[in-house]
């Protein structure tokens, strides 16, 4: 039902990717892979839980970063979460359920190459450019 469905997409955009978009802007996180795999930690964890800044976390403890300086340290960060074994999963000691290592699996395979290529300024992700 395709009512239903944008009434998802705006409720999925409005309470979960928008209260993000001020950490991407501070990280630097241009990958379309990166905002996917935030928005989801979101949905899941809630906006501005430690889940929804799990990749940042991850960034942190890993390159010992503020910010993401290239879309290539996001997809090191991403793919070492995905990498992570078990139930109990730590990347440089930032502890997350195995449940995140699997979707950030499925996210960085994008069977449909819906994520691959595409790369987004941050400086767009405020009220103003969401129109």
């Amino acid at each position: 039902v395709p009512a239903f469905q944008d009434a998802q997409i705006e409720l999925a955009v409005e309470d979960y990717m928008n209260p993000m978009l001020a950490h991407c802007r501070e990280w630097n996180i241009r990958s379309a892979l990166g905002l996917a795999f935030i928005v989801a930690c979101s949905v899941r964890g809630g906006p501005g839980s430690d889940l929804s800044r799990l990749l940042t976390r991850v960034a942190a403890a890993r390159l010992s970063i503020e910010k993401f300086d290239t879309a290539k340290q996001e997809l090191e960060c991403l793919q070492a979460i995905a990498d992570a074994k078990g139930s109990s999963c730590d990347v440089a000691g930032v502890k997350f359920h195995g449940d995140e290592a699997r979707r950030a699996k499925l996210i960085l395979k994008d069977e449909y190459d819906f994520l691959k290529e595409d790369f987004y300024d941050p400086q767009t992700y405020d009220a103003a450019s969401d129109k």
